[in-house]
């Protein structure tokens, strides 16, 4: 968890929540958004506590005898490798690189994976993820062949107030055609024109309407709908803006009488602590633990709910969460879990329950630390055990195994990664496959060629790069299309705040 220090994504971009990886158009999106999880979620956004510390030049001044022998022979490896090193004089700029790596080894050596080392532009992400907001329209979407379709509309944005809807279809952005363009390159053309006017034609049931909207400051840590009389609250992380954000829609459900609440907490890497505290406090009475905080020394410091802030009560409440589900969105799953009626559905969460602070530097660079580790109001540890769900629901295979462009073509009586994950893709978008173990059967290949024909392919009946990409892209628009359907672990929750 990140403490913020109290002194001091677009959705354009978020728009695959399809978890497969290593694809191109228009997947690249759902393999940028897992490998920025990968780097800056599960080992650097799931921290909670985001502290800009304090010097550290009483460690480090000249003279302190407890570091000369090692700070002399730091100094004289430095000097070996900056003047004598045979390969620094292919190195365009050696004195940084054997900096960053000498930090890198100070850093790494107590196997630590949440104390790190972050360089000007790991940090600039990292502080860009926390802050909750972006300039853009406020949309999000997924592209297809031809057209961007819009699957839904963020709240207090410009594309709310000009009443864009979720099913649009955006043809055109500023006279450009969307077609064969990457999620990328459609955030691109909205979010990085010279004029803050975007002009978008759209694709309504089949009229097209061209509509100008002006960039804004966009609030998207959080987003809220109701679904067949349950709300729905999917928290993405617990960013600057996020209690905000999440009181706009209990204030919105509770106008509508909604009485029943998901949390969706999955792919929640954390965030920050007065953000979380601050959600939380929306649930729980006044005065309640929220996390207790262990330090080195063996100080516990709780935190609790505000009475400043409205609580909100209803009859059932259930969260989901996942493998990613980390820090600040496991503390909030188990203040509800272990203090509130809440139901709790996915997969084992992450485990992180520590707590860090960082230190920047002039550069812009900074050290992330840990400091103390937090547990939960019963004093139980998260940090490597991770929260079990009280109902362990999986989505479909189809959705989080990941194929590979290995430029390989595969046969009947191929046994591979790629047939298997193309023998998913196949039964999730409604083909028949008698297995789904990677062997190539004469079935495959016949549901091969049906999914071929369907979409206006050369009917190969093989399985190459171009046929997953399109596996994929069929995986996603049939995911967006049917979520309601399809999402397992939502439909679980669902049956469990009605009561089924």
């Amino acid at each position: 968890m990140e403490e913020k220090n109290t002194e001091n994504f677009s959705d354009e971009n978020k728009v695959v929540r399809v978890k497969l990886v290593r694809h191109r158009w228009p997947d690249e999106i759902a393999a940028r958004r897992k490998k920025q999880r990968q780097i800056m979620g599960t080992i650097l956004a799931c921290a909670l506590f985001f502290t800009a510390g304090f010097a550290l030049s009483s460690f480090v001044q000249p003279g302190n005898s407890g570091m000369s022998a090692s700070s002399n022979k730091m100094n004289t490896v430095y000097e070996v490798m900056k003047e004598l090193w045979y390969f620094g004089k292919d190195m365009d700029d050696l004195e940084n690189t054997l900096l960053d790596g000498a930090i890198n080894g100070l850093v790494d050596s107590g196997g630590d994976p949440h104390t790190m080392y972050m360089d000007a532009e790991l940090m600039n992400r990292f502080i860009s993820n926390l802050e909750g907001s972006f300039e853009g329209v406020g949309i999000q979407y997924f592209p297809t062949s031809d057209r961007a379709v819009i699957t839904r509309i963020i709240k207090n944005s410009p594309a709310e107030a000009a009443g864009l809807l979720a099913g649009d279809a955006i043809l055109k952005i500023n006279n450009q055609s969307v077609e064969g363009k990457t999620s990328t390159e459609i955030k691109s053309m909205i979010t990085e024109s010279e004029s803050k006017d975007v002009v978008l034609v759209l694709d309504r049931s089949g009229e097209e309407m061209d509509v100008t909207l002006t960039r804004a400051e966009i609030e998207n840590s959080a987003y809220g709908y109701v679904l067949d009389q349950v709300g729905i609250l999917e928290i993405s992380s617990f960013a600057e803006t996020t209690a905000h954000e999440v009181g706009l829609y209990l204030e919105e459900f509770a106008a509508q009488g909604i009485n029943k609440l998901i949390i969706d907490l999955r792919d929640n890497t954390g965030g920050y602590l007065v953000s979380v505290v601050d959600t939380a406090s929306y649930f729980l009475p006044d005065d309640t633990v929220i996390l207790k905080q262990e330090d080195r020394a063996g100080e516990i410091t709780e935190y609790k709910t505000k009475s400043n802030i409205h609580n909100y009560d209803f009859d059932s409440i259930a969260l989901l969460v996942n493998e990613n589900t980390a820090s600040a969105a496991e503390v909030l799953t188990a203040a509800l879990k272990e203090q509130k009626d809440v139901d709790v559905i996915g997969k084992l969460t992450y485990g992180k329950g520590t707590v860090q602070q960082s230190i920047p530097f002039r550069d812009g660079s900074a050290i992330k630390y840990t400091v103390a580790q937090w547990l939960t109001p019963k004093d139980n540890k998260i940090n490597g055990v991770g929260i079990t769900p009280d109902y362990d629901v999986d989505l479909p295979k189809a959705l989080s195994i990941s194929y590979y462009e290995d430029n390989t073509v595969y046969e009947v009586d191929s046994v591979a990664q790629n047939v298997q994950s193309a023998q998913y893709y196949l039964q999730f978008n409604g083909y028949s496959v008698d297995r789904t173990d990677g062997y190539f059967s004469e079935a495959t290949r016949q549901a091969i060629l049906a999914f071929q024909r369907d979409n206006d392919l050369t009917e190969t009946g093989v399985i190459d790069t171009e046929l997953l990409v399109r596996l994929f892209s069929a995986t996603t628009y049939t995911w967006f299309e049917n979520k309601t359907e399809l999402d397992t672990q939502l439909v679980k929750a669902m049956e469990v705040v009605n009561g089924r």
